[in-house]
């Protein structure tokens, strides 16, 4: 999908139209300077816009390019206005926009009266803060700002939304290949003005959208000629003791659930169920299902390992952030404790970056919930700020924790023995590092050549394994985890792509496939989807379709007009099979 705004009317000269914006802004303060095009996109793609632009636009029309990235960014607003294109990332955007300014943002959005004299007042002292107070690409007008994966954006809630949208330009493009991810609400962030009704939505989209599919003609023919592409769905069967390990986990989470819902009581457990006992009788309570959302989120995950090794789900004794996490919650006082369990587990348990149900929630000093990949990859890049607008706290490894540290030390503060009763099943893991490493154990020992990445990774160490991979003959496979491998990646060395696991969102999967089925790709490409027979992965392919539908209703593909957001009661009760 792509987004156009205009404030021009059909110029498309890009000299004209830059002459027009330097007037522009020469009559409203001589101190912004026009500059050409700003690229926000990930860091994993940084490098490689910068490679495409140097590769795809001819001798004759070649273009200067500026990485606006690292700790030894330029400070002064008129070198960034000598080049055609800046490249940066969404972390420098966020962290270069006052704050102030979010702040004045937050109180207009949520404000119920519609003064244009008042309007008309947040904007201009706004537009002082920005030229004044603002980092460097704050105090530049540019001609065009391009968003890349414009779904970085979709909950227009959050700093990031917020900063990309106060920065000047006369255009501006929003690039995604999946811009509807939960709910059509999504879409709010790219029309911050506009009051959609489901038909006046589709009006609109069909207005200003290029959407070029795959399958896009044009005068008859396609738009991009690729190879074919085959998606093949493996459901295989659990042996006889991993199916019996599994439909044991399965009954326990359930029964768990449905305590949760007040349809079970304390009563209804076995003795030898005690461990199982404590843990509801501690944490839980009948009939709150939001305030133990994470815990529910967690028993999907249990089961979700389960369908993928048993070992998974004992390895869950681990935390994500090792000793260190322990450590630092050792540090914190008994009350700064259970404050932190208590806004963990009370939580909407929507990640504060993704915008998606966490896959391994865990909590910063500041009190935001991420995912743990989330949150890891933020801390490894340039800007170790918390993201969430109104918060500009510093994060670190040792201000970020996990749900387990924080439980073992909770409970050891209520005289409750944290040995092995519940590790096995409640604490939380590092669901993606862990799978990692099993498949690593398999390729070592199979003697392969392969490359992994993942969001842990630091920029230079995920081009150096992409290039390596592209590049090198003699490594064949490379393991990425889903949400580092959906962001803008061009895989198309690769022709065969293996899910070893489903999300929620199917479009992050099909954005993961689409590394490698792309414009470049000269084979045909081969996808495999590995799922397990009458499990939980079965009941998730049945709730990705209805996300699949939802999608296509907004495009006014489809009669439906459903509108989803995160798991609902009824989505629960269905993966459980209540």
């Amino acid at each position: 999908m792509v987004l156009l705004s205009d404030d021009e009317n059909g110029s498309s000269d890009m000299e004209n139209a830059k002459d027009e914006e330097a007037r522009e802004l020469n009559s409203i303060g001589k101190k912004r300077p026009a500059a050409g095009t700003l690229v926000v996109c990930p860091a994993s793609v940084v490098t490689q816009w910068a490679r495409e632009l140097d590769e795809k636009v001819s001798d004759e029309s070649k273009l200067s390019v500026l990485v606006y990235h690292g700790g030894n960014r330029t400070k002064d607003p008129s070198v960034l206005a000598k080049y055609d294109v800046v490249i940066t990332t969404y972390a420098i955007v966020t962290n270069e926009v006052p704050k102030q300014f979010l702040l004045d943002e937050d109180e207009n959005d949520e404000s119920h009266s519609f003064s244009n004299s008042k309007k008309r007042k947040v904007s201009v002292s706004a537009s002082k803060n920005r030229g004044s107070f603002g980092g460097t690409l704050s105090r530049v007008g540019w001609l065009r700002v391009v968003l890349d994966k414009a779904q970085t954006i979709k909950n227009h809630r959050t700093q990031v939304a917020r900063a990309c949208c106060i920065l000047r330009a006369k255009r501006r493009w929003c690039l995604s290949g999946a811009p509807i991810q939960n709910t059509v609400d999504d879409l709010y962030s790219y029309f911050r003005n506009e009051k959609h009704g489901y038909k006046k939505l589709q009006a609109v989209l069909k207005a200003v959208m290029l959407r070029h599919t795959k399958g896009t003609l044009l005068d008859g023919q396609p738009l991009i000629n690729l190879p074919p592409k085959k998606v093949n769905l493996n459901k295989v069967d659990f042996s006889v003791e991993e199916l019996s390990f599994y439909k044991k986990l399965e009954a326990e989470s359930r029964f768990f659930f449905q305590f949760i819902l007040g349809l079970k009581s304390m009563l209804d457990f076995v003795p030898d169920k005690m461990k199982f006992y404590i843990f509801c009788k501690a944490y839980a309570a009948a009939g709150t299902l939001n305030q133990n959302y994470t815990n529910i989120l967690l028993m999907l995950l249990r089961l979700r390992q389960a369908c993928d090794h048993p070992q998974l789900v004992h390895r869950s004794t681990s935390d994500p952030y090792g000793k260190e996490s322990v450590e630092a919650v050792q540090r914190l006082s008994k009350e700064a404790r259970i404050n932190l369990l208590n806004r963990l587990e009370s939580s909407s348990a929507i990640c504060n970056i993704c915008n998606d149900p966490p896959e391994h929630p865990v909590v910063t000093l500041c009190g935001h919930v991420f995912c743990y990949q989330c949150i890891s990859e933020h801390i490894s890049g340039d800007e170790n700020i918390c993201p969430v607008r109104s918060c500009r706290e510093y994060l670190g490894r040792d201000v970020v924790f996990s749900e387990s540290a924080l439980r073992n030390c909770v409970a050891n503060d209520l005289g409750y023995s944290s040995s092995s009763q519940d590790k096995s099943f409640f604490q939380k893991s590092e669901f993606t590092s862990s799978k990692i490493k099993a498949v690593l154990d398999i390729l070592s020992r199979s003697h392969e050549e392969f490359r992994r990445l993942d969001g842990t990774m630091s920029l230079a160490a995920r081009d150096r394994a992409v290039k390596e991979f592209s590049n090198d003959p003699d490594v064949e496979v490379m393991l990425m985890s889903l949400k580092a491998g959906n962001l803008g990646l061009n895989m198309v060395a690769a022709s065969h792509v293996i899910l070893l696991d489903l999300w929620w969102n199917p479009s992050a999967e099909d954005q993961a496939i689409d590394r490698a089925h792309r414009i470049g790709q000269t084979r045909p490409v081969s996808v495999t989807r590995v799922t397990i027979k009458d499990t939980v992965e079965d009941r998730m392919l049945f709730l990705q379709e209805e996300k699949r539908r939802m999608v296509a209703s907004a495009y006014g593909e489809d009669h439906g007009g459903s509108s989803a957001t995160r798991l609902t009661v009824d989505d629960l009760k269905y993966l459980f099979m209540v």
